[in-house]
């Protein structure tokens, strides 16, 4: 979106991003260059150098000690966090009311058009059988016996048709009637329906899924059966593989898929940042990596109990509870990867792409958490 375009909240927001990590600015700092970073950003771009270091941003060379505190900027994110999660919530408003405002539009209108149908149906009726008893008295009393017969016979037709209008009539009313009680259990259950819940057939898809340990960044601990991953402190010296993550610390499942349903869980153990959802098979592993949907991630991030997806604008999220483990609802054919707590089935988020490659479970871990497959 250009700049002219972008509503206040998002240009806040993009101004409030770390250019490393794309998150919100953690305890920021800025360089004699004039560019704002993360500390732990700057200090893992920075690990292990000294004297003059480039900026991730310029590329101009800073002093590692110049680096100073910038509390204005960390005001300015703390308050971006609540506009961000004003507005959210003032448009989900919005549209629940506009919606429902526009369904009870609907139904009346369907009853109105039933309503006029109906009453031109009986006119019609009546004045036949008006002109018909009309003609009746007006025919001369010297007809002959076989005439007077067959108009015995037309105004018994005549009778049975008025007791057919009378019926209609009363099916009509008591169409009408159950069609209002319909519709305001349809409004009252759609009044009480806040989110999708998980299709009872998920339980059906659930897959085992190990990491794959050749993708891993090499500061990555993947456990020896490969269902947990956590943040190293030293980094392992590992052969050059095109499959790697060398830049952020991720890692893939072991296997992918190109079709059908699949769901998984995942555990959160620690306070620390992370990311959890799925990845295309050609998404870019060599330096820096967008958690986007656009650069073929799709993921939800967390961090001790705030949790966002990075979409264009920024979706906070505000599950009822803390997330201490996660599922993931793969439908390839569907073209949908849904997220949820899987301890509450609450629904968290549905993201909807026409996948085209292979899709494999994606993991993002920072110091102080731990993701296990259960």
């Amino acid at each position: 979106m250009a700049e002219s375009e972008a509503s206040p909240v998002a240009s806040l927001q993009e101004e409030a991003t770390c250019p490393v990590c794309l998150e919100y600015f953690s305890d920021p700092v800025g360089t004699e260059c004039g560019h704002n970073f993360c500390r732990a950003c700057i200090s893992q771009c920075w690990d292990g150098a000294d004297g003059r270091l480039p900026c991730p941003e310029c590329r101009e060379l800073c002093h590692r000690g110049s680096l100073k505190a910038n509390r204005q900027l960390k005001n300015i994110v703390r308050i971006t966090q609540q506009l961000a999660l004003q507005s959210a919530r003032s448009l989900e408003a919005g549209l629940c009311a506009k919606h429902d405002e526009k369904l009870k539009n609907t139904l009346e209108n369907m009853r109105q058009k039933i309503v006029t149908e109906f009453e031109e149906l009986r006119k019609f009726l009546n004045n036949q059988e008006r002109l018909l008893l009309s003609r009746l008295e007006k025919m001369d009393s010297k007809l002959a016996t076989a005439e007077k017969a067959k108009m015995s016979e037309l105004s018994g037709r005549i009778s049975s048709l008025g007791n057919l209008v009378a019926e209609i009539e009363e099916k009509c009313k008591l169409a009408a009637g159950d069609f209002m009680k319909d519709a305001k259990l349809t409004l009252n259950k759609c009044a009480k329906v806040k989110f999708q819940k998980p299709e009872e057939k998920m339980k059906y898809c659930k897959v085992g899924v190990n990491l794959d340990p050749v993708t891993a960044h090499p500061r990555l601990i993947i456990s020896e059966a490969r269902r947990c991953v956590e943040y190293g402190e030293n980094t392992k010296l590992l052969p050059e593989d095109p499959r790697r993550f060398d830049f952020f610390p991720c890692v893939l499942g072991s296997e992918g898929f190109t079709t059908g349903r699949y769901y998984w869980e995942v555990e959160v153990r620690g306070g620390g940042g992370w990311y959890v959802g799925a990845a295309r098979e050609s998404v870019k592993r060599k330096g820096g990596t967008n958690i986007l949907p656009s650069d073929g991630i799709w993921a939800i991030w967390g961090w001790k109990n705030e949790y966002k997806v990075l979409t264009s604008p920024l979706t906070i999220l505000s599950p009822k509870v803390t997330l201490s483990k996660l599922g993931v609802y793969l439908d390839y054919e569907g073209r949908q990867l849904s997220l949820y707590n899987a301890d509450t089935l609450e629904h968290l988020y549905t993201f909807r792409h026409v996948f085209t490659e292979k899709i494999y479970p994606f993991f993002w871990v920072a110091s102080k958490v731990k993701l296990c497959l259960v």
